[in-house]
């Protein structure tokens, strides 16, 4: 990394990068062309809609039809606000897409990794990546039972799934009681392999 993360530069990077989005949400209904992109806003303490034309809707029960259905917003004053909520969030994904370029040092597929992992730590970076079989990994994600990571070496994307009970307050408490078996002791269930940049495959929730 060519920016030390004390530097003010670096700070700068990170600290745009890290703002939060205003959205909580996206969605995706069935039209005649297809799938459409929504995304959900809360304001005032109501949900609203607003798809990839700009236009904002709220959803309503139609009791007749027994299904929801969009209604647009005519309040200009409200679909002001919830487009200058969608410009905040373009903003913080530009400063996300900047602050990735800057870590990955023109490596287009370590940017890529850095890209997804800023969206999984909001917006901040790993002070230290975990090594593995000689690659440096990025947390990306995670479930209920794993955590997972991404990292490029050789011009190559890999993989690695780590068992989320490794390291955890019941593994320690179960170290101390002495109740692992010798081959438990410091295994991660890690696994690592190859993967393809175009089709990533499940890595987890953000």
């Amino acid at each position: 990394m060519s920016l030390k993360e004390s530097s003010s530069e670096y700070q700068s990077f990170e600290e745009g990068s890290a703002q939060s989005y205003n959205h909580c949400a996206r969605t995706y209904r069935l039209t005649e062309e297809g799938y459409e992109n929504y995304i959900i806003y809360r304001l005032d303490g109501q949900e609203y809609q607003m798809n990839q034309d700009g236009k904002v809707f709220i959803e309503d029960f139609d009791e007749e039809t027994g299904r929801c259905r969009l209604v647009k917003i005519k309040d200009k004053a409200i679909v002001s606000r919830i487009r200058k909520m969608a410009e905040d969030d373009q903003a913080v994904s530009g400063a996300r897409n900047r602050f990735s370029e800057v870590l990955s040092q023109g490596d287009p597929l370590l940017q890529k990794v850095m890209r997804i992992h800023l969206e999984y730590r909001r917006g901040h970076a790993d002070s230290e990546p975990m090594e593995k079989e000689g690659i440096k990994f990025y947390s990306v994600g995670h479930n209920a039972s794993h955590f997972f990571y991404l990292g490029v070496k050789d011009g190559k994307m890999y993989y690695c799934s780590i068992d989320g009970w490794y390291g955890s307050c019941d593994y320690y408490d179960a170290l101390d009681a002495g109740e692992l078996d010798e081959e438990d002791i410091g295994n991660d269930g890690s696994s690592v392999h190859e993967v393809d940049p175009d089709n990533l495959g499940y890595i987890g929730h953000f």
